[in-house]
């Protein structure tokens, strides 16, 4: 996409009139229509600069990210945004095990045909017409995939139907996740980060979905960090909404309207699978609280709350063993575990080589017994037909 297809797609998605963002950026509203229909000749670093800081984006993404891979989009963004220590992580993921992911899943010959995702085009503004058309799409998409709102069903195993979806140890804490829709690979793949907690996990998927139905063209352009979910980027706002919505409807929040108390806070977070934050929210947006309520409720300790009335769920286990699970990936020894799982298919189902599996599995060939758990006899059976 060109630099100028690339303001007027964000202009649009912002909902802002070319009117606006000419007096934003302060340049004639003639100048903009040129720059958008290709026809200016003149646009200059600063003029780039102005309606990126109108539009409440970095230049450079105007500038270089139009002319990258998703992949790399993905790891531009992420040097803007992170911290040294995490960038060689992203930078790993992106070109060593994003390109054996995709080869491993051509080898097995996965059967899981693509659903066709719908998208849906919503306004920002009126807030009142997008929480409207929020809802309905939410309700709409629980039903098309087979949904009923609560904690007892797995998520990524429905959302197969639309993307792939990996979830690998990232240490910083700070990366929830992001996703890859690359036109050579005809499905989406959502990446979690699985050192965050189950309910994180959850709403993540969500929110990725939400972009798949909303943002298709931009979903590799974006990298979901924890401070995202303070922003006021329309767009992720709008993700968000989605993912609450989807994971707990008004519609049950006001059924449970009596509980808007603290155990009520930990019924709807055990009931539900979502954070403290995502239920305060959503009693805050719905008017359900005020100002000093939502203060009071987000002073309280969640897990401490969830023990207190007696919900021992997944979320509670994982920070009961938190020190064990946020183990550094340091050289990158411990891959995901739907990873080796997959290398385990491939070495099993499909009979690739000794060699190969080493090389899939960034270890020595003498360790692979191992890594994937396997018998002598299995190995020799395969090694003596296909070495």
């Amino acid at each position: 996409m060109s630099i100028y297809n690339r303001i007027k797609k964000i202009r649009e998605q912002t909902g802002m009139t070319q009117k606006e963002l000419a007096e934003k950026a302060g340049i004639n509203r003639s100048t903009l229509t040129q720059i958008e229909n290709g026809k200016y000749k003149d646009l200059t670093i600063s003029k780039v600069i102005n309606i990126s800081n109108a539009l409440d984006i970095s230049p450079s993404y105007l500038i270089e990210a139009q002319q990258k891979s998703p992949e790399e989009r993905i790891l531009f963004r992420a040097q803007e945004r992170l911290n040294s220590e995490s960038i060689p992580e992203i930078s790993w993921f992106i070109h060593s095990l994003y390109p054996r992911y995709k080869a491993l899943l051509s080898i097995i010959k996965k059967e899981n045909p693509m659903g066709t995702i719908p998208c849906y085009n919503i306004p920002f503004d009126p807030i009142s017409i997008r929480k409207k058309s929020i809802e309905f799409i939410a309700e709409k998409e629980r039903k098309s995939l087979g949904l009923t709102p609560g904690k007892n069903y797995h998520l990524k195993s429905f959302l197969f139907r639309y993307a792939d979806i990996f979830e690998t140890p990232f240490s910083s804490l700070d990366i929830l996740g992001f996703a890859i829709l690359n036109e050579s690979y005809d499905r989406p793949l959502i990446i979690v980060n699985s050192m965050i907690n189950p309910n994180q996990k959850r709403f993540i998927l969500a929110h990725e979905y939400g972009h798949l139905l909303f943002d298709r063209e931009k979903i590799s352009d974006r990298i979901e960090l924890r401070e995202n979910w303070y922003s006021t980027d329309q767009i992720e706002v709008r993700a968000n909404q989605f993912a609450a919505e989807f994971l707990i409807p008004a519609k049950d929040l006001y059924l449970h309207a009596d509980k808007v108390n603290e155990s009520g806070l930990a019924f709807l977070m055990n009931e539900y699978g979502v954070s403290r934050q995502v239920i305060v929210n959503r009693w805050y947006d719905l008017k359900l609280i005020d100002d000093s309520q939502k203060e009071y409720f987000e002073s309280i300790k969640p897990i401490q709350l969830m023990k207190i009335h007696g919900y021992i769920n997944d979320e509670v286990k994982y920070y009961e063993t938190k020190s064990a699970t946020r183990d550094s990936f340091t050289n990158f020894n411990k891959l995901p575990t739907d990873y080796i799982q997959l290398v385990k298919e491939a070495y099993v189902m499909d009979k690739i080589s000794y060699k190969k599996i080493a090389d899939y599995c960034f270890i020595h060939s003498g360790e692979i017994e191992k890594k994937l758990e396997l018998t002598k006899e299995k190995i020799d059976e395969y090694e003596n037909t296909y070495e």
